[in-house]
């Protein structure tokens, strides 16, 4: 197997054309998406080829659920809150002390929530003394 590597021969800003025709765009934005089309051309003919290129924004937790203290026999809700491209739908996962909370298995957890937003709620810790709830989750 043999590995090229190409110069670039043009370089406009953030997007550079190499050797093989190769179209590179760095720190892809919004801006970016959009149809492209490549072109070659040589005395004997051309031909051209086109491609769409669709940019997402990534998902980014805008309301974090945060460490709180509870008291026995009461219930909490922790949000989870996010920022996402619209043509996307997150999925919320939800962790107690790093393993996946299952939530057909414990009956005192419970999820609720839309397409930007999660809560999850705790209900009557019977468990434990107080303590301090710290989850870790991905959405």
């Amino acid at each position: 197997m043999r590995i090229a590597f190409y110069q670039p021969i043009f370089i406009y800003f953030r997007r550079t054309i190499l050797e093989d025709g190769t179209l590179r765009i760095t720190n892809v934005t919004k801006s970016d998406a959009g149809r492209y089309t490549c072109v070659a051309k040589n005395p004997f003919g051309t031909s051209s080829s086109s491609g769409a290129l669709v940019v997402k924004e990534p998902t980014k937790i805008t309301v974090p659920p945060l460490s709180m203290d509870a008291t026995v026999g009461e219930s909490i809700v922790l949000p989870c809150e996010v920022s996402k491209d619209s043509t996307l739908h997150p999925t919320f996962k939800w962790f107690f002390n790093g393993k996946l909370i299952d939530f057909s298995r414990h009956d005192h957890f419970g999820m609720i929530g839309g397409v930007r937003f999660c809560f999850l709620y705790i209900e009557s810790f019977k468990h434990c003394n107080n303590f301090c709830i710290n989850f870790g989750f991905f959405c």
